[in-house]
């Protein structure tokens, strides 16, 4: 499980490089894991993910700030699921208004839930839903800008294999 975490560290630097990428600095971004757990009232309780073990649920937080002085636009927000972890259904969030989309194949192509596909059964075609378990990559489009000084956060699930 270490091997996980040193690939969500390694992944989270990836997604900030990104962000960071210009001559300018204009957005900062960071990327959280934190372990969900219940409490002894069965409440959730977050606490750093540094070791995880099968089943265990880990929520990532993706938190964008606009350092500049002027509003940005077409952001694209892009989380992994890491392999030997699987999206945990409808964990998506974010307070903003945003298009919310998927992939299943590592990230080349993203489409909305659910993601249905045509597959042949008993020599007839059937449209199959492909369940989030199958989901490798997930991805925000923010409808409006993030505006100066703005902090915008977007949060979903993975649960360990």
């Amino acid at each position: 499980m270490r091997f996980l975490l040193a690939t969500l560290y390694v992944i989270g630097l990836l997604i900030s490089s990104q962000a960071l990428a210009s001559d300018q600095q204009l957005l900062t971004s960071k990327m959280d894991a934190f372990l969900v757990t219940l409490n002894d009232e069965g409440k959730e309780k977050f606490s750093s993910a540094e070791e995880v073990k099968p089943n265990d649920i880990i929520e990532y937080k993706l938190t964008y700030n606009n350092v500049s002085e002027r509003p940005l636009s077409g952001l694209t927000i892009t989380g992994p699921i890491p392999m030997n972890t699987y999206y945990v259904g409808d964990t998506n969030k974010t307070e903003i208004s945003a298009k919310f989309l998927v992939s299943i194949d590592g990230g080349n192509t993203f489409e909305a839930e659910p993601v249905k596909r045509i597959i042949k059964k008993d020599g007839e075609d059937v449209e199959v839903v492909i369940p989030p378990e199958k989901y490798t990559t997930v991805q925000w489009i923010p409808n409006s800008p993030i505006n100066s000084q703005e902090e915008q956060v977007f949060t979903y699930r993975i649960q360990v294999k």
